[in-house]
């Protein structure tokens, strides 16, 4: 450790929490678990989640990601947390006093978004844990059942990540064919009946109608697939589908915490030394990206705007209520 003890960290956590809480923040508790830099790099390689299935894509991951920072080609986040209630973050044990407490009220702000978003609404962040540590036993016993095995497995999984992300962008349950097919002809009897003209309707086809969720699709009309591969399937389904709501706030989210980190700082009085390396690293977090879209500074800025223009209140409402787009169709200038 550099210049803190856990002890520090504990104290300056409570100030937190108290300054937040009088602001109208509500979030999971967050459990803070310290690692080194290899450890964090191995934590972003599985997505933040303490337990997670093998498959060779992660460990291309972490070398990447190792061989690139120590060439000093590319940089560690400074925080990660995972949506899950409790809220689980890491901090590197490599990380001065202030940039500790920075990334302690960041992940304030990320968990009271994980709490409040709408998109999140489904993310079951209770059980998450467990349902991912679930999952990882049965895929490892999949690969040491000596009549399934690691390649079947690979193979299976290699095909799954191709395409897992291909489902809805927001939260809406999957309606199987035989539903879908029994409204129809509901609503085909009523045109009828009502003398209108109902010859351009197809009631054969599979699907009815254009499917974006493509592994709920194959989990429901493929007929050759054996259980552990349907069980397969599954697992990755919902792993993408907890993960999609994260993919779809990434300029609210980052731009939430980062908001209130912000805040939160200016209100801690913390000892002047520190002053200056906070606002170094908040303006390194936030400054904008030649070339492309930096989400915090996007986020941060937009939600400092809306402040100023409509209050703190349409703040809340944006942060319950929008994702990305709908975040910068409504508000952006």
């Amino acid at each position: 450790m550099s210049d803190w003890n856990f002890k520090d960290l504990e104290k300056w956590d409570e100030k937190i929490c108290e300054i937040a809480e009088s602001h109208g923040l509500d979030w999971y508790p967050i459990v803070y678990e310290t690692c080194d830099y290899y450890q964090m790099i191995g934590h972003m390689s599985y997505h933040g989640m303490p337990s997670h299935y093998g498959h060779w894509s992660f460990g291309k991951g972490f070398e990447r990601t190792h061989q690139m920072y120590n060439l000093g080609m590319e940089g560690l986040p400074y925080e990660l947390i995972i949506n899950s209630n409790p809220s689980i973050a890491y901090l590197m044990l490599e990380n001065p006093f202030y940039l500790q407490i920075l990334i302690m009220a960041h992940c304030v702000g990320h968990s009271d978004f994980f709490k409040n978003n709408r998109m999140f609404a489904d993310t079951r962040p209770e059980s998450i844990v467990s349902s991912f540590r679930a999952a990882r036993k049965r895929i490892q016993g999949y690969i040491e059942n000596p009549h399934i095995g690691i390649k079947k497995v690979e193979r299976l999984l290699d095909a799954l990540h191709a395409i897992q992300h291909q489902t809805y962008r927001f939260p809406k349950k999957y309606i199987s064919h035989k539903q879908r097919k029994k409204e129809l002809v509901n609503l085909l009897v009523t045109k009828q009946e009502q003398g209108e003209d109902i010859s351009g309707y197809e009631t054969s086809s599979i699907p009815l109608e254009p499917e974006y969720d493509i592994l709920g699709f194959i989990i429901e009309h493929s007929r050759k697939l054996e259980e552990w591969q349907r069980d397969v399937i599954e697992i990755v389904r919902n792993e993408s589908q907890y993960f999609m709501p994260q993919i779809n706030t990434k300029i609210m989210n980052e731009g939430w915490a980062s908001y209130w980190h912000y805040t939160l700082m200016h209100e801690l009085d913390l000892p002047q030394k520190f002053h200056i390396p906070f606002l170094k690293s908040h303006n390194q977090v936030i400054r904008p990206h030649i070339g492309g879209i930096n989400p915090y500074h996007l986020g941060f800025c937009m939600f400092q705007k809306i402040k100023e223009r409509h209050g703190m209140e349409e703040c809340f409402l944006a942060r319950e209520v929008h994702h990305d787009v709908s975040f910068i169709r409504q508000y952006y200038s």
